[in-house]
């Protein structure tokens, strides 16, 4: 029986306990999430990104070249590179890519997949075919967590907000798989498991493991776009039974042995005290859930913005126990539980440190 650990097993975010507590104890960032410019070819209902009334323009490339430069400078081993639009449609990525790659940083890029499946949108952008943008992907050592919320065209369609997207998106992951992206690590598949597509989940999950491709799945997270689109919404003993299954599937036929809570199935974010996000207007937040402004990059470097008594103060109180019911949990002792995702309980009561109550345990 292969035991996973919290982090999710995908090249770039799969740190190991050891490496986690190293940083932490070390206060060392190993994660930094940049986000490209609001342009999105879908309308995903379930899009928790919030633009913040800007006081700055979008970041430029070269100020996305200076960032990833100091990041460098600074030890972190992997950027994700998602929000606030669809990453595969900014042209500039390529350069964002291949900056990552001179200083040596994974690239974790998040997207719904559809350029990649897509050959005249991918010679619109990148002068280039579908199959060529994968291949110079490799190249740079990018992972890529890629969206599929169903193998109905129908539901699929619903999900990403856009009638016809989903066949670029299913010739994308196909072409992924064709040329072996789903070998090391280095393909996730990303589902948001709603009722729409809540009796496909399984099939998606074992879909997923049967082609050693790491599943990422999730809940609805209630903010941006998703907060108003009640009908995506599962009830809380929906989603204890879905992951349950999923975890004794797991067992059953993969040998594979995880602990269940929400909010992700199989993993858990243990990122708030290694990482920080820095989004296209600059801002600099502690993820994407969490949308409380540290300070700008226009106004302080990166390393000073991690090293702020604010982002320290916050990092200090993220390792102390939590509010509520999570302060006396049997399974965070027994280091089984990492609290659940900071974001919901930030969400629903106004403080990231309060108890998760959407947890069953």
């Amino acid at each position: 029986m292969r035991k996973l650990w919290q982090t999710p097993e995908i090249n770039g975010l799969n740190f190991s306990e050891a490496e986690v507590s190293e940083a932490i104890k070390g206060d060392k960032p190993l994660l930094l999430t940049l986000y490209t410019p609001a342009i999105c070819n879908a309308r995903c209902p379930s899009c928790f990104i919030t633009n913040t009334d800007p006081d700055y323009l979008e970041l430029s490339t070269k100020d996305d070249v200076r960032i990833i430069h100091e990041a460098a400078e600074m030890g972190i081993r992997s950027i994700k590179i998602s929000g606030a639009g669809e990453p595969l449609i900014f042209a500039d990525l390529i350069n964002i890519i291949d900056q990552c790659a001179n200083e040596s940083i994974i690239p974790v890029i998040y997207t719904n997949g559809s350029t990649l499946g897509d050959d005249t949108l991918c010679e619109n952008i990148y002068k280039m075919k579908s199959i060529e943008l994968i291949r110079f992907l490799m190249s740079r050592n990018c992972s890529i967590v890629y969206k599929c919320n169903s193998f109905s065209v129908d539901t699929q369609d619903y999900l990403l907000g856009v009638k016809g997207l989903s066949a670029n998106t299913y010739k994308g992951l196909l072409n992924l798989m064709l040329m072996g992206y789903n070998d090391n690590q280095r393909l996730a598949l990303q589902t948001i498991i709603t009722p729409y597509n809540f009796d496909e989940i399984v099939q998606l999950y074992r879909f997923a493991r049967k082609n050693n491709i790491t599943p990422y799945f999730e809940t609805v997270l209630k903010k941006g776009d998703a907060k108003n689109n009640t009908d995506l919404y599962l009830s809380d003993e929906q989603i204890r039974d879905i992951f349950i299954k999923l975890c004794e599937m797991d067992m059953e036929e993969f040998g594979i042995e995880w602990f269940p809570v929400p909010s992700y199935v199989g993993f858990q974010c243990t990122e708030l005290g290694y990482a920080l996000l820095i989004d296209n207007f600059g801002y600099a937040k502690y993820c994407p859930g969490i949308w409380k402004s540290i300070a700008n990059i226009h106004d302080m470097s990166l390393k000073e913005i991690w090293e702020s008594d604010t982002a320290k103060a916050f990092r200090a109180r993220v390792n102390k126990p939590m509010g509520g019911k999570c302060s006396e949990c049997i399974h965070k002792k027994e280091g089984k539980c990492g609290y659940g995702c900071r974001a919901y309980s930030y969400l629903n009561e106004g403080d990231v440190f309060a108890e998760y109550k959407e947890c069953w345990r």
